[in-house]
Parts: structure tokens; sequence; C-alpha cells
């Protein structure tokens, strides 16, 4: 066992040097987890990932999407470079309301049946590899560590795939990555980081060093340079947010309490499909205030589906975290929706949404709560829905 450390900025002590050596060694199966991954990290796996896919050798993989960090493209190359679908390689993209998924464990098995891992805090971005300060420990049985502990590394991710977990999202093709766009889960464009600013507007520069790459990374097609842009590391924070379009309506707030349909996941049976992330929005709550969500201006026709409407990217706040939702309507359904994987996770049956519309100023078009049950505010807001729903327990309203 070695422990590696960046902070000393010897490049022998980071992740990108780790597997720079151990790469080169017969590898016969790669398994990874990270909690944020970019596809410039994967310069380096690139010969290896290509190897695995042309012998058909297994690869599992699983990468966060903490509050929708994860750029769809780089899900895309990550999909090419592994060659799925194919039998022996598996991704999946785990995401969580109100919390992180937040490992980093890489694991190698050789030709000759040894092992080798890293386990610390570096992920999966060329920031990750070889410009933060980072630490981990290094393990090989080649050098004495025990094969029980390095197959525990990989049971761990197996796991994952094996139990069908939940938050995680098997990749099993492209479509599914286009559903976890319009669920909320990856993004479309990463939002700038930019600097804090001081009392006088003048941003603070001072007695803050900055840090040099300890390793030259490959570059990797269809992704940012990494010297180019900031990781999307846990660390960041959004300081500062471009605007976004103030929202119309004759109304400001919308009010609905949730149903099962809104907050379920439908089959649960092992191997099943869950049910699409929607909140159903009754057409006459829509058709009361259109202007409230738009319809029908900022919508757009699907061209694959005659008659399905679609805004899409609306930004919307829930807690911290912006995320972006698709509104939308189907032909010959009685009921307006809004898909986002983060609103289906954030209340339960008998809740009320609420739902603000913003003037834009902050970078969202809506504020959105969920009021739970029990507290002072859910009868409050409970009086003013008003407005029920034929064959159904739900009610809604506008103030």
């Amino acid at each position: 066992m070695k422990y590696l450390d960046s902070g000393s900025r010897n490049p022998a002590h980071s992740l990108a040097s780790w597997f720079e050596g151990i790469l080169n060694e017969g590898v016969a199966e790669l398994r990874f987890q990270t909690g944020f991954f970019s596809l410039d990290g994967i310069g380096l796996l690139v010969p290896t990932l290509e190897h695995c896919k042309q012998n058909d050798l297994i690869i599992k993989v699983l990468i966060g999407s903490n509050e929708a960090s994860t750029l769809k493209d780089d899900v895309l190359g990550l999909v090419e470079a592994l060659g799925i679908p194919r039998h022996n390689a598996q991704l999946g993209v785990v995401s969580f309301s109100g919390a992180f998924f937040h490992p980093k464990t890489y694991h190698i098995k050789r030709s000759d049946c040894s092992q080798a891992a890293f386990v610390g805090s570096a992920n999966l971005t060329a920031s990750g590899l070889a410009l933060h300060v980072e630490a981990g420990i290094a393990l090989d049985t080649r050098e004495g560590d025990a094969p029980h502990h390095l197959s525990q590394i990989a049971t761990a991710i197996d796991s994952w795939f094996s139990e069908q977990r939940a938050g995680m999202t098997l990749i099993s093709g492209l479509q599914v990555v286009d559903e976890l766009v319009e669920s909320g889960i990856l993004a479309l464009l990463r939002p700038p980081r930019l600097s804090v600013n001081d009392k006088n507007g003048a941003t603070d520069k001072k007695s803050r060093p900055r840090l040099k790459s300890l390793f030259q990374l490959p570059m990797v097609k269809g992704a940012t340079p990494y010297d180019e842009v900031i990781g999307p590391e846990d660390d960041a924070v959004l300081e500062v947010l471009p605007s976004a379009a103030a929202q119309p309506g004759s109304n400001q707030i919308f009010l609905m309490t949730l149903q099962k349909t809104d907050v379920g996941f439908g089959q649960t049976t092992k191997g099943t499909s869950r049910r699409s992330p929607e909140i159903f929005i009754p057409l006459a709550a829509r058709d009361a205030d259109e202007d409230f969500w738009g319809w029908p201006n900022l919508f757009h026709e699907d061209p694959s589906k005659k008659g399905k409407m679609d805004r899409f990217g609306v930004k919307m706040r829930i807690g911290t975290s912006i995320v972006d939702v698709n509104m939308m309507t189907w032909p010959a359904k009685h009921d307006f929706r809004l898909r986002s994987e983060t609103l289906r996770s954030a209340g339960n049956i008998g809740d009320i949404l609420y739902l603000e519309r913003s003037d834009g100023s902050s970078g969202f078009n809506y504020y959105v709560e969920i009021i739970p049950q029990g507290s002072t505010r859910h009868g409050q807001y409970l009086a003013r829905c008003v407005n029920a729903v034929r064959n159904s327990t739900r009610k809604w309203g506008y103030i």
C-alpha cells in the first residue's frame, strides 16, 4: 500500500501518474466510480478502453451527476469509448435529490489475475487527475496487498449493477441519455462559475496562488481542453448566474396537491422500467393562466411525435439548486407535464407543489418549493387549492 498526496506537487503522486503506470500492464478488467466526470479526464484511458472494446473485456463504470453537473456530450463520448451497447460494458449514471454520489475508486484486474486499485479524493476529470490537490492510497497484489481487500473494491462497484440500486440509471443506449437530459439529471451546458466579488465590485485575487498542472494529459476528441475550463468539482460554488427570461403571467404562484402519479416510480419489480419522472398538471390549470406557463408561444412541436409540444430547459430553483425542467403536453392526453427527476424525488403524496414565477434576474424562471403535509403552510396553501379535478383527489389553485 502506498499513500499518495499531490499537495507536495510531486507529479508521481497524481492519479494521472498512477494511471500511466498501471494501464500498461495487461489490463483484463477495468472498473471505476467517480463522483464527478468530464470527458477530458479519460485521455490516458483511451488505449485501454479501445483494447477492452475490441476484445469485449469487462468494464463497469459509475459516474455521478450531482446537481445536474455532468454534461450530455461527455456521457455520449464515454458511451462511444466503452462501445455501448456491448455485452461486457456497463455504464451507470447516479443522481440523488439532496445528496451527492461521491466515491472515487479505480480498480483493474490484469490478465495474470493480479489486481491494482486507487482509492482517494480525485474525480475522473482533468483537474482531478493532474491539477487539484488530491490524496489517496494505491494498492497492488503484486506488492503484497491482500487480494480480498482489492476484490472488495471491485465488488462494491459490481453491486450497483447487480442490485439495480435506486438512483442509478443504466445507460443501455443513446435514448437513455436523452431521457436523462429531459429528466434534469444531465445538462446540455455547464453554467459558468464566476469569482466572488468584493464589496467594491472588484474581484479579490490577493493571496490566492494558482496551481499548475502536474501532468500533460492527452487531448480527447470532443472534450473541452482542461486548461480552458474549471472542472465540475464538488467544491465548486456558483456565485453569479446569468439572468433568465422573466416569466409573465396573470398570477404569481401556482399550487397543486401531489398524487402518486407525480411522486411514484411505477413498477418496482427488478428488471422493469421506472415511470418517467413527470408531475402532471391539469389542462384546466394550464389554460386558466396560459402566460404563467408560456403556453403556447414558448413551446415547439416534437418532430418525431405529431402533436407533442415541448418547452425545454426551463430553469427552476429548488433548494440551492437550479435544474432544467422540460414542460410538455401530449396529444390525446388530458394533462400537461413537468419532467424532472429532481422535482419527482422532492415530494410525497399529499404534499403541495408551490411554483412561483420569477423575474429571471437570479438565473431561474420559477422558484419551487414542496410544502409538506403537517406544516402550517400546508394548511394555508391547501385552502387556496380551490379547484378540483374530475375522478381525482387532486386540487389546484393560483395566488
